[in-house]
């Protein structure tokens, strides 16, 4: 799993781009800085470049391209072999993409031109869906309102995100049980047959009002449908996250 990348100048340690998919309660700039400390310190004592390092919970791989430091924070069970390569390639791409970003030792923000495309060479389709669970959840989950998210593809649950640290024990322990799972599944090609017997087209949207909670089921593509578990007292703009669920088409 990757936490961090980021992407530095090897003459004056200068942060270039950086990008978190773990909460990182750190500065960039120090870590650069360490980065480079260590680096020097090895050259000084002639006992080549920094590699990797690893700490209790972390381990960092550091890639020289031609005037760049990209270091990736990954776990400790990661196989270094694994990153090395694509670490390589953000390097090469970012020095011939961002020239005038090096030479001005300008920061890359992630909305610049160009800059999604680090994003996706470092996760390839296989990470990608880890990704993008993982910024659903960061996007979401604040909201106080939502307890759950279930992803279907073609009425087979793909994926299940819980919110942790309930304040109603009970109604934790149901959206972490089966339950959930197999009542949408069930549930969303009914209510589709539904639409089409009465014929009033597909279905796009619907809600569902129970004892203890909201469902509201939407569609994301032909296949793909999410189901969103919301408190009774509040309701949540799907034009504003519905994007967000896009990204997941992509990868089928």
């Amino acid at each position: 799993m990757i936490y961090s990348i980021l992407i530095f100048h090897q003459g004056s340690g200068i942060n270039l781009y950086s990008h978190h998919f773990k909460e990182f309660a750190g500065d960039d700039s120090l870590a650069a800085g360490m980065v480079m400390a260590i680096t020097g310190f090895l050259e000084e004592l002639k006992w080549g470049k920094l590699k990797s390092f690893i700490t209790h919970e972390k381990r960092v791989i550091i890639i020289p391209t031609n005037v760049l430091y990209v270091a990736l924070v990954i776990d400790l069970d990661d196989l270094e072999s694994q990153w090395e390569s694509r670490a390589q390639d953000i390097g090469v791409y970012i020095e011939e993409k961002f020239q005038l970003y090096i030479k001005q030792s300008r920061a890359i923000k992630d909305g610049d031109e160009g800059a999604q495309l680090i994003i996706d060479k470092l996760l390839y389709e296989e990470d990608q869906t880890g990704y993008i669970l993982q910024e659903i959840e960061n996007q979401l989950f604040p909201i106080t309102s939502l307890f759950g998210v279930i992803i279907l593809d073609k009425n087979q649950v793909k994926h299940k995100l819980v919110k942790k640290d309930f304040d109603d024990f009970e109604l934790e322990a149901f959206m972490d049980s089966p339950f959930p799972d197999r009542m949408i599944a069930l549930l969303l090609p009914t209510l589709e047959q539904t639409y089409n017997t009465l014929k009033i087209g597909t279905m796009d949207y619907s809600r569902i009002e129970t004892m203890m909670l909201n469902i509201i089921l939407f569609k994301i593509s032909s296949s793909l449908f999410t189901a969103l578990f919301l408190d009774k007292e509040h309701e949540i703009e799907l034009s504003h996250i519905l994007p967000l669920f896009q990204k997941l088409e992509h990868l089928k």
